[in-house]
């Protein structure tokens, strides 16, 4: 019976993280694995453009319904 070659390959992942799988040989590396840190896709998240964050920003400050007392002016006691 023969025995199957063990073959030692570097993986890298887009989490930054590189391991060396035991593969058999004629075996791929796992999905989302890849054998190149130059093929790893990383996702970056979508921003806003600058000018909608600015928007945002502004809208924050002027918006009255935040938690502000209003003072008539007259003593509560």
């Amino acid at each position: 019976m023969a025995e199957d070659r063990i073959i030692r390959r570097w993986g890298y992942h887009a989490k930054q993280e590189a391991k060396i799988f035991e593969l058999k040989e004629g075996e791929s590396l796992p999905s989302g694995w890849f054998d190149s840190p130059a093929r790893v896709e990383v996702v970056k998240p979508k921003r806003k453009p600058k000018a909608e964050e600015a928007e945002d920003k502004s809208e924050a400050e002027d918006d009255p319904s935040e938690d502000e007392s209003e003072d008539d002016g007259e003593d509560s006691q």
